[in-house]
């Protein structure tokens, strides 16, 4: 863990905790902050970001599956969930399009966008919200998962919704007590 830290401290801007079972990568250009369990951290190492500024690479896991993090001074980059986390259904949902990785500063970009699309009245492609509204909303949840509080995109995202109706070919969506508190913290 003092390995990472030292890495992580490294990035001009970041700020880095350690506790003995816990490591909190603040990074001011996003006004959030991760938090991981140093259990969870498998490896990590230094890399060159395609803008090529300076990043840690992490490799983070647990007994049933390894998921990666990127952080750079202004960003931090990660996995979405599958729609299978947010949707309660036996269906599957995919998104056909979806990245593999998300830099938190796009998907706060991308909430807002579909947010916007979603306000435009008219004619509307539901399906193509629809699966934009299921993206975001994947990608906030990963977010959470590494302890980042995505208000920002919570509040569009609930705009988009809220401007549909909530009217779009989806499956409800999973109990999520974090989202929950999430869009409460929206409205304050």
């Amino acid at each position: 863990m003092s390995e990472a830290v030292a890495v992580l401290r490294d990035l001009p801007g970041i700020r880095v905790g350690a506790l003995a079972d816990r490591l909190s990568i603040q990074v001011p250009a996003i006004g959030d902050t991760v938090h991981i369990k140093a259990g969870q951290v498998q490896r990590h190492r230094r890399i060159v970001s395609p803008t090529g500024d300076p990043a840690v690479e992490f490799v983070l896991g647990d007994q049933r599956r390894t998921w990666p993090l990127i952080v750079t001074p202004g960003d931090v980059v990660f996995q979405p969930v599958d729609t299978g986390v947010v949707l309660d259904s036996a269906m599957e949902y995919r998104v056909t399009d979806a990245p593999g990785l998300v830099a938190y500063t796009e998907m706060e970009h991308v909430a807002e966008q579909t947010a916007r699309a979603c306000q435009q009245g008219g004619m509307m492609d539901l399906d193509g919200l629809g699966a934009s509204l299921l993206l975001v909303r994947c990608q906030i949840v990963a977010a959470t998962l590494l302890g980042l509080r995505p208000v920002l995109s919570v509040a569009w995202w609930q705009r988009g919704w809220t401007s549909l109706g909530g009217d779009l070919p989806l499956p409800p969506f999973r109990t999520d007590l974090v989202w929950d508190e999430l869009a409460r913290a929206t409205a304050r």
